[in-house]
């Protein structure tokens, strides 16, 4: 829901809130903001050990302000092993992918 109003304060809070329903694919600015962040502490992390990212595409994906075109831009820039990138190319659900997209460069880290 959304808040649209207090109401009340004392002795606690009350307020008038508007239902909100949105579809399951899609995300809110604050979700997005959140996937953004992870994808980016994770890629940090795999270039800090990993070599096979270089220092400019680190930097140029953490400027990244989409969060579609960063996931883009990871899957185009980290190497994946050929099974991973297929599961990815197959999640046709836009978290999923995304949350995929997360664990899979986790793993990497791990393995690195």
């Amino acid at each position: 829901g959304r808040l649209l109003e207090i109401t009340k304060d004392s002795p606690y809070i009350e307020g008038l809130v508007e239902e909100v329903t949105m579809d399951a694919n899609e995300l809110s600015m604050l979700e997005k903001d959140a996937f953004m962040d992870s994808l980016k502490d994770l890629i940090e992390l795999f270039a800090s050990v990993s070599e096979s990212l270089g220092k400019r595409v680190a930097e140029r994906l953490m400027e990244t302000k989409e969060l579609e075109k960063l996931v883009a831009e990871i899957e185009a820039s980290v190497p994946l092993s050929l099974a991973n990138r297929l599961k990815l190319q197959q999640e046709i659900d836009s978290v999923k992918h995304y949350q995929m997209l997360a664990v899979i460069l986790a793993n990497e880290i791990e393995l690195i």
